[in-house]
């Protein structure tokens, strides 16, 4: 319709083209419409579906209008005539016009109308077009229940309080680009076979949005300006084509609860200066559930919720793009019973979210991009009650999480199909800071379990917690920084042990705290070259789990307090060139277990403030401790046993060497200087043997002659 096409004459009368339309003479109106204006000259509704003996209450208002018959055949110019033309107009009181239940024939013009009373026309069945372009009036406009066959035309209505459509059946087009309602808008239940053309459409209060859109919807540009309004138990609405809400702004609450969108909703520079609700209808007093599905594209990217965005229970069946968006509260993704939350593809790189952003519980089932991601609080990506937090893949590069990051008892990379390579879907958080803790813990419900892991170059100001952790590829630690205990370890008493199936990468860390990896099993590399440790490195076994490492290298590592290996099982090569070491060094037996070293085992150049304790240790290859510089002790007693040989040349002990009950090839000792007493056997019971060929003697061989001990030796038995 051409606004250029329409006009109007200065008495505010509606016009066709140029010829205004004249008012229907009081002579012709029928018996019906005559009653009707008798009833509204008394301030009542006129109500047809009781003058026939039908309760007003029998059948609902669409199925009511539905089944109207010529006996409430109300014309479309009795109705303009009554609103426009005088005397009716001011013979009309202050309840204004009121009719439920007619069958109105014609076209209802009131195009350009300035209407001075409030219009109602609920479970009225139209036949033809209503248009009401430009209409404007102080008061309310009521259509509830009605059935439109043809348009209804609202646009550039200037509606002064509110606009009820509640559960209307439109056949062919809604249209109210650019209306403006300056109270709220009542849409529950409509069911809209046409398009929904809603582009500009402006109200003052809050708009229940809760119907059934079968073509396209349009509101983009939408302007709500209203305070925020709690919401009230509502029918479901369905979109069942596109839904268009890009650049609209909303000024109360926007609520799409248990909503069905069959194709693309575009909210993108949406504004929503209260909160949003997309989530599904769960229990609430008679409010029935409803689950909240998109079964096409969602878009809010650089969309501003000035509170709560709420997406729990939803399922989202194609890409959920956020990118950009700010949340003055709250993103609730997680699952919320009966509903888990399901996701495709989520993309929230840049996002801005006040509060707490949580996933718990929910499944996605492709990737979850938060590149840049700001958190104001805590983000929740773990188990929630009894279900788990699944996700293919995830990817949160340089974020910044306020508070706490959980991810225990998640599953990344897991959901991959028959053929797919797991290493492709990994849990990538590098350069991500988080000013708490890093939680990724399994416990007694659930297993965290990861096909790979980066955290290259993170920041964690609190603790990081891998506890009994699962990880099928690499798990990458290079770089990160954590301000308090790094723990790895596996629970007690081997309920839950820590498996890294990958390489274990610490190159470069610093750690503030206690890093701590008993009992856990890594089935490849150990790299921690470079690593700072403020406090201890626990690498022992833990009660009935044994710690198993393959490669470890601890080249230049740099540790507080204690290294303790107590009871591990080595298999590969150990390499601790210029490891620095605060206090002692341990490779004891612990829980009836001896530490075992299969492959060569070297301490080059070495510091150690403490002392070096090989208790009861076995060592299957060559043990080299060249240049090592020790403060206190060198022990190898116990019951320790080396089959190949040890080399301790142009060592520093400040302490003494205890050579006591084991079992050695041979032992290097040239250009070492032993500040105290070198112990070779306390008694004739604990003299070291020494392997000759396939014997075992008790004669020393001559490469012990080369000691240079600061004073006399005790316990010289075995030595020429």
């Amino acid at each position: 319709m051409a606004e250029s096409g329409d006009s109007k004459d200065p008495s505010g009368c509606p016009t066709s083209g140029d010829r205004p339309v004249p008012p229907l003479r009081q002579d012709d109106w029928t018996k019906l419409e005559s009653d009707i204006w008798t009833k509204l000259c008394r301030g009542e509704t006129a109500d047809l579906r009781i003058s026939d003996g039908t309760p007003a209450t029998a059948q609902s208002p669409c199925q009511a209008a539905a089944r109207l018959d010529t006996a409430h055949l109300v014309r479309a110019a009795f109705i303009e005539t009554i609103l426009l033309h005088e005397p009716w107009c001011s013979r009309l009181p202050r309840q204004g016009v009121s009719i439920v239940g007619a069958r109105i024939t014609g076209t209802l013009n009131l195009e350009y109308a300035q209407l001075r009373h409030s219009l109602r026309l609920d479970a009225c069945h139209f036949e033809q077009d209503v248009k009401l372009f430009r209409l404007s009036t102080t008061q309310g406009l009521s259509f509830g229940g009605s059935h439109f066959d043809k348009r209804l035309d609202l646009m550039l209505t200037q509606i002064g309080r509110v606009l009820l459509l509640d559960r209307a059946e439109i056949k062919g087009e809604l249209l109210a680009r650019a209306a403006k309602i300056d109270g709220p808008i009542f849409m529950r239940g409509v069911r809209c076979y046409g398009a929904a053309i809603l582009d500009g459409l402006e109200c003052g209060a809050r708009v229940m949005l809760h119907s059934e859109f079968e073509c396209p919807i349009h509101l983009g540009r939408l302007g709500l300006c209203g305070r925020s309004v709690p919401p009230e138990p509502m029918q479901r609405s369905r979109f069942n084509a596109d839904v268009n809400l890009s650049n609209a702004r909303i000024g109360g609450r926007l609520d799409l609860s248990g909503v069905h969108v069959g194709g693309a909703l575009k909210m993108d520079g949406i504004r929503v200066d209260a909160g949003l609700s997309m989530g599904s209808m769960v229990a609430n007093g008679n409010q029935e559930l409803h689950r909240a599905e998109f079964e096409g594209d969602v878009d809010l990217s650089y969309a501003h919720v000035a509170r709560q965005l709420d997406m729990r229970g939803a399922c989202f069946a194609q890409k959920l793009t956020m990118d950009g968006i700010e949340v003055g509260a709250q993103l609730l993704m997680e699952s919320q019973p009966p509903f888990r939350s399901e996701f495709m593809v989520v993309s929230l790189s840049g996002a801005k979210i006040s509060s707490t952003l949580s996933f718990a519980g929910a499944l996605c089932k492709e990737s979850l991009v938060m590149d840049g991601i700001k958190v104001g609080a805590s983000l929740q990506m773990g188990a929630a009650n009894s279900q788990k937090a699944e996700f293919k893949t995830v990817r949160m590069r340089n974020a910044h999480i306020s508070r706490a990051l959980d991810l225990h008892g998640a599953t990344v990379g897991m959901l991959t199909a028959c053929g797919e390579n797991a290493a492709c879907f990994r849990l990538d958080m590098s350069g991500i800071t988080v000013d708490a803790d890093l939680l990724m813990h399994s416990d007694e419900h659930h297993t965290t379990e990861f096909s790979s892991v980066e955290l290259v170059a993170a920041n964690i100001r609190g603790k990081l917690d891998l506890t009994a952790v699962r990880c099928h590829g690499k798990l990458d630690l290079s770089g990160i920084t954590v301000g308090q205990h790094l723990r790895l370890h596996s629970e007690p008493q081997g309920k839950l042990q820590t498996c890294i199936h990958g390489e274990l990468y610490l190159v470069s860390a610093t750690i503030g705290g206690h890093l701590d990896l008993r009992g856990i099993r890594c089935d490849n590399r150990l790299d921690m070259r470079a690593l700072s440790v403020g406090a201890n490195l626990l690498m022992r076994s833990r009660d009935r789990c044994r710690t198993e490492l393959d490669c470890v290298d601890l080249s230049r590592a740099q540790v507080g307090r204690q290294l303790d290996m107590s009871g591990a099982l080595v298999s590969g090569a150990v390499d601790g060139y210029e490891l620095r070491v605060g206090s002692d060094l341990l490779a004891q037996a612990r829980h009836g277990m001896s530490t075992e070293f299969v492959n060569e085992f070297s301490l080059r150049k070495a510091s150690v403030d403490g002392g070096v304790d090989f208790d009861s240790a076995i060592c299957k290859a060559e043990l080299r401790m060249d240049g090592i510089v020790v403060q206190s002790d060198i022990k190898l007693i116990g019951k320790a046993k080396f089959d190949k040989p040890i080399t301790l040349t142009f060592a520093d002990i400040a302490g003494g060497v205890h050579l006591c009950d084991i079992e050695l090839k041979s032992l290097d000792l040239r250009g070492t200087r032993i500040r105290q007493d070198l112990r070779v056997g306390a008694t004739e019971y604990d003299i070291p043997k020494w392997q000759d060929g396939d014997t075992w003697t008790s004669a020393a061989p001559t490469s012990v002659r080369s000691v240079a001990p600061t004073t006399q030796p005790h316990g010289q038995a075995g030595l020429r």
